[in-house]
Order: structure tokens, then sequence, then C-alpha cells
């Protein structure tokens, strides 16, 4: 996975968390019903869950591939044979 992949996925995963944990502080200060507020409750669960899962792909791709870098970075050889 390239560096610039794992960072979308880094960053898609923050900011859908973000927005559901922003858009859950906002449904309990207003005035809904309670089927409203376990059903949205529920795919903001899901929701944050999948940005988990996402960040941990995303996190995993980029030290894999920061890893590689430094692995190829040892065997190239150095100056003039």
């Amino acid at each position: 996975m390239s560096r610039r992949a794992a960072n979308v996925l880094i960053a898609a995963a923050g900011w859908t968390a973000l927005i559901w944990l922003f858009r859950l502080w906002n449904m309990l200060g207003d005035d809904h019903s309670a089927g409203f507020l376990v059903v949205h409750g529920v795919i903001a669960g899901i929701s944050i869950g999948f940005a988990g899962a996402i960040l941990v792909i995303g996190v995993r791709g980029r030290r894999s591939r920061d890893a590689g870098d430094a692995r190829d970075a040892d065997a190239a050889p150095v100056g003039p044979r």
C-alpha cells in the first residue's frame, strides 16, 4: 500500500469518527424521539466501528510501507562499485 493511500484511509477514519461524534452530541441536545436516538446511535456505533477498522488498516499500511522503505535503504548499494 502506498503512503498516500494509507494517509487517505487514516484521514477518512478520523473524519468519519469526528462527524459521527459531533452528530451524536447534537442529537442529544435536540428534541428527538427515543426511537430516532436508538436508530441513529446504532448507525453511529457501526460507523465508528468501521472507522476504527479503516484506521487500523491505514496505520498498518503506513507502518509496513515505512518498514519496507527502511529495508530498501539498508539493501541499496552505497557508492560506485
